[in-house]
């Protein structure tokens, strides 16, 4: 290696660092590493909410499908308007205000259904 250069020619005998050199603000990342902060725990509350509501729609559905299930029967049927006048028509055939007392009915007892299932979650 006779051809080669000498390292102490090539830096002229300045130091290597330059003296603006300032350590770094939590010491030498080799020496003593910064710790790094504590990760938070993951947040499900979004998931848990969607599942809340989803949860939610599924009994309001399944409450809608009780009640009309129940209306559709004959003795209820009757029994709601057995005592009010002009609820069938001279064939037995339930009315349109038959019909709108039972719509009524469905959407209360709906509503009813949805609030009772809804105070279980």
């Amino acid at each position: 290696m006779e051809s080669a250069t000498d390292l102490s020619e090539l830096l002229g005998g300045n130091p290597v660092q330059s003296p603006a050199f300032t350590p770094m603000a939590g010491g030498d990342p080799f020496i003593a590493p910064v710790s790094a902060p504590k990760a938070s725990p993951p947040d499900y509350s979004k998931q848990t909410s969607i599942l809340r509501y989803s949860v939610h729609g599924l009994l309001s559905t399944f409450s809608i499908f009780i009640t009309v299930f129940v209306l559709s029967l004959s003795y209820p049927r009757t029994l709601i308007l057995q005592h009010i006048p002009n609820t069938y028509t001279a064939g037995g055939v339930v009315s349109y205000t038959g019909a709108a007392i039972l719509g009524g009915v469905a959407v209360l007892t709906s509503h009813i259904l949805t609030v009772f299932f809804r105070s279980l979650f």
